[in-house]
């Protein structure tokens, strides 16, 4: 009568002791079940965090490394599996976040002051091709003057006349200061300095800055003879 009361006592612990390893095993099931639903759902977040899907590869590995994520784990891990270990190791990526999103500002800065710098930089040649070809265009317009003027009917006399007309001081020699007086009084050209000085090279040939009477002569001349050829051409 003992014995079938022990057993039946031994029966019922071992049917209780089943029972509560039953339970034990389903709240450990409903635990790693949690764990799992909060850890896919921190691997959603970071998959939609736009700083942290931007992170370089090489950034978020050394970074993890730093923090104690075993070495050997990282070197095949892909960026995804990465993010899935920063969250396993419970590792804070606001501050590579935070340092990634200076340099890249600082980055952004310096490519803006470069298009900047080079904008102005096109502006100013742009300006200075303009400032040229109105500087070239002033030039032409004065030479051009000049030859219909020597290929007048009156020939040598009216280039010795106009010689005399553009050297005012009298010293057989035209300034520059001259030739652009000359030119503005004679002719009504205005013309500004860097055009005065092409003008002046070109009759300038010894290039002492100032233009003789036979340089005058000579350089006059070889504007009238193109002045011909050009008329030959067109015949």
């Amino acid at each position: 009568m003992r014995r079938a009361a022990q057993r039946a006592a031994d029966e019922r612990q071992k049917v209780a002791d089943q029972h509560l390893a039953a339970e034990e095993a389903r709240k450990e099931r409903r635990r790693q079940l949690v764990e799992q639903q909060e850890f896919m759902a921190k691997l959603r977040t970071l998959t939609t965090n736009e700083r942290v899907s931007t992170l370089p590869v090489h950034r978020l590995r050394k970074y993890l490394a730093e923090r104690g994520v075993p070495r050997q784990t990282l070197l095949c891990a892909n960026w995804f599996w990465l993010r899935a270990e920063a969250i396993r190791c419970n590792v804070d990526l606001e501050p590579l976040c935070a340092a990634v999103d200076a340099e890249t500002s600082v980055r952004g800065k310096r490519r803006w002051i470069k298009a900047k710098q080079e904008a102005e930089r096109a502006e100013i040649e742009a300006m200075a091709r303009q400032q040229e070809v109105a500087i070239r265009e002033e030039v032409h317009i004065a030479l051009d003057t000049l030859r219909k003027h020597a290929t007048g009917a009156e020939g040598m006399a009216a280039i010795a006349n106009l010689f005399k007309q553009l050297d005012p001081s009298g010293d057989n020699n035209i300034s520059m200061d001259e030739l652009a007086g000359g030119l503005k009084d004679i002719f009504h050209l205005e013309m500004s300095k860097a055009a005065s000085a092409l003008v002046m090279k070109e009759f300038d040939a010894d290039g002492d800055g100032e233009i003789d009477y036979f340089e005058f002569v000579q350089h006059m001349r070889r504007l009238a003879k193109t002045a011909q050829d050009e008329v030959q051409l067109v015949a």
